[in-house]
């Protein structure tokens, strides 16, 4: 469990491959300390365990299943990743629950500045995504800041903007994306009990 506050910005060091296996070790500088070897790590939004590391990097092992629904095929050596430790029970939830567990991926279609807020609007559509509601995006905590039938848009404060690699994100980069885990619970059940019909005719009549 991770709430999208960045610890710290890594870069791809060396990229193994063994044993069917497909092994990241991501040169860093704060995430070793109280680090145990096969503690979770999200790395980009994506929940990976620690294999090892020593005291200027850490190594993730990625599974197949990970590697085709992320954006993990497109690391390469030196690439920028966003880093955040799981959460820890008496910390503060400053950001949203996240789990590390990406629903899909977008592409960047559209970036722009306006009174020294940097806005990134993205190609993607979902039920889960609500007007300033949370969504996490390569494992940042955002909220959406305009919405509508084919692309969503979010807008970085100076602190965001300074602490992530967005600012040198490129027009037709992919990145990935978590939907709010409260929203997608709310949408199984509430979805069951309506036969998979959810509207908002259902929800008026029963309250909401």
């Amino acid at each position: 469990m991770f709430t999208g506050i960045i610890t710290e910005i890594g870069k791809i060091e060396k990229i193994e491959n063994y044993n069917n296996k497909r092994y990241y070790t991501i040169k860093c500088n704060t995430m070793q300390s109280d680090l145990v070897l096969g503690e979770s790590i999200a790395c980009n939004g994506v929940c990976l365990t620690v294999t090892t590391f020593s005291s200027g990097s850490i190594t993730t092992e990625v599974m197949n299943q990970t590697f085709k629904t992320t954006t993990v095929p497109h690391w390469k050596v030196n690439s920028q990743i966003h880093l955040e430790k799981a959460l820890r029970l008496s910390d503060r939830l400053n950001g949203h629950i996240v789990q590390g567990h990406i629903d899909t991926t977008a592409r960047l279609i559209n970036k722009s500045v306006e009174n020294n807020t940097l806005y990134l609007e993205f190609g993607a559509v979902s039920p889960f995504l609500v007007l300033h509601g949370s969504i996490a995006i390569d494992g940042v905590s955002l909220t959406v800041a305009n919405l509508n039938e084919k692309t969503f848009q979010v807008a970085l404060i100076y602190h965001t903007f300074k602490n992530t690699f967005f600012k040198e994100l490129n027009i037709g980069e992919y990145v990935n994306l978590e939907f709010d885990i409260i929203g997608k619970y709310v949408q199984r059940l509430v979805g069951e009990k309506n036969n998979n019909n959810l509207s908002e005719e259902w929800l008026i009549k029963n309250g909401f």
